[in-house]
């Protein structure tokens, strides 16, 4: 049996919406934010101090107040103590 055309409407959006979303898997002790290309912060995914450990988050295209971002590059930025130690490019479509 086929999909009704809303279903596969609402079945395309849903995967498009899900390929919008960047998974990021990291090692922290403190936090953890997106900046824009030029190093502008966008929003902060983790903040504060966590255990240590494997962590994995998602950032969903939004910035710290919900606005959906443009396409364009970001940077996921891992801090500890206060100082970058690593950034991984995500590229937005």
């Amino acid at each position: 049996v086929g999909l009704s055309l809303a279903a596969y409407i609402a079945e395309r959006r849903r995967q498009k919406a899900a390929l919008r979303v960047a998974a990021i898997a990291f090692e922290c002790q403190e936090g953890m934010l997106i900046t824009d290309a030029h190093g502008r912060e966008v929003t902060v995914l983790i903040a504060g101090h966590q255990d240590q450990g494997r962590y994995t988050t998602q950032w969903e295209g939004n910035d710290t107040t919900g606005k959906t971002m443009p396409a364009g590059t970001y940077l996921s930025v891992l801090e500890v103590d206060g100082r970058v130690v690593k950034a991984q490019r995500i590229v937005r479509m």
